[in-house]
């Protein structure tokens, strides 16, 4: 499925503590924005680094 929104949605930064949460949205934006990067980031390990756009 290709959506209007898949053009201007370059990445999806996911921060959560919930591993299975986290594997069921990274399945979602897959499905609904096949071209878009989507990084899982847990929260216990601080803050993301300054390199995420």
């Amino acid at each position: 499925m290709n959506t209007p929104t898949s053009s201007f949605i370059k990445s999806i930064l996911v921060i959560d503590d919930d591993e299975d949460y986290c594997k069921l949205l990274k399945e979602y934006f897959k499905n609904i924005l096949p071209e878009t990067k989507v990084k899982m980031y847990n929260i216990e390990a601080g803050c993301p680094d300054s390199e995420y756009n």
